[in-house]
């Protein structure tokens, strides 16, 4: 473990007008009682984990709190049954705890409880997680949410699918479309690649969508093997800026001028999500993003209400 007194969370929160979970403690460090340098940790709602010395200490009411470091009483599996196995990965834990609350138990994080969990990207060799992670993420939110939640999955999925595609992640396209098109679909259960893809398609994506792989480089579209053109291409002329997201967190004064100096460096946007671009493509895809969101988020919103 690299940093093992970091905490990944304390228990999460369900935000069902975002359509996403906020973990509690996100990232907290509590040998310097505090979160790691750089990283945000939102307060939920004024709720926050007691301390003693930077520890965390106690327990706190939260929505819900990971399967893999769950105590839970027989007789709540008697009342609400077991997890949804329909979700086979990511998502199931989070359902489970809706329907124990919805059946008037409580959720608690308790400090005393750990798992050792080493967080990273950099194993992972193919893109089930991400096809899980979407298909299961609007397949939770159409059961439980409203008309708000459908809003913020259609604005996120406009996102996701307009960065890989202009971006160049072919790979990560073809997941994310059968992703939402399974999810919108309410299919379950592991991924059969050789299972075709609902009938009743999404509107708004294109048609057609890539299989899953599983062999090291072919799934992934960056890999410590095969990584990211724009990065590899980087001379010294050019200055990377961490930003959000590489394409929505374009700002015009990072352009290069026409008539600026040929030493002058050209800004390159990198961001968490494995997004690299040219901050003067990046602006004019901003520019192309908001102009094309609205057709694409109504026409999948409609999907979510016929459903």
């Amino acid at each position: 473990m690299e940093r093992p007194r970091v905490l990944q969370e304390f228990g999460a929160f369900i935000d069902y007008a975002g359509a996403s979970i906020r973990p509690n403690r996100r990232f907290y460090d509590e040998e310097a009682g505090g979160t790691v340098t750089g990283v945000s940790d939102p307060c939920v709602n004024g709720v926050s984990a007691p301390c003693i010395d930077g520890a965390l200490d106690g327990a706190i009411e939260v929505d819900y709190v990971p399967a893999c470091s769950m105590l839970v009483r027989a007789e709540v599996f008697g009342r609400v049954g077991l997890l949804d196995e329909s979700f086979f990965l990511y998502w199931d834990d989070m359902d489970f705890a809706v329907r124990v609350k919805r059946a008037g138990y409580k959720v608690y994080a308790v400090s005393n409880s750990r798992v050792r969990h080493n967080l990273g990207t950099s194993n992972k060799k193919n893109l089930l997680p991400t096809y899980y992670f979407w298909r299961n993420r609007i397949r939770f939110f159409l059961k439980y949410g409203g008309s708000d939640s459908l809003d913020a999955l259609a604005s996120d999925i406009y996102t996701a699918v307009f960065t890989c595609r202009h971006i160049g992640k072919p790979n990560t396209l073809g997941v994310l479309k059968r992703a939402v098109s399974d999810g919108f679909a309410d299919v379950g259960g592991p991924f059969d690649a050789g299972v075709a893809p609902p009938d009743a398609g999404v509107a708004p994506l294109d048609a057609g969508v890539a299989p899953l792989k599983t062999a090291w480089g072919e799934s992934i579209d960056f890999t410590p093997d095969m990584p990211n053109p724009i990065l590899a291409d980087m001379s010294d002329s050019c200055r990377r800026i961490e930003v959000g997201q590489a394409i929505l967190d374009a700002r015009a004064q990072d352009t290069k001028p026409a008539n600026a100096p040929s030493p002058s460096p050209q800004i390159v946007y990198a961001d968490a999500y494995g997004n690299v671009v040219h901050a003067d493509r990046a602006i004019i895809l901003k520019a192309q993003y908001y102009a094309e969101k609205a057709a694409f988020v109504s026409a999948l919103k409609e999907t979510g209400r016929v459903r």
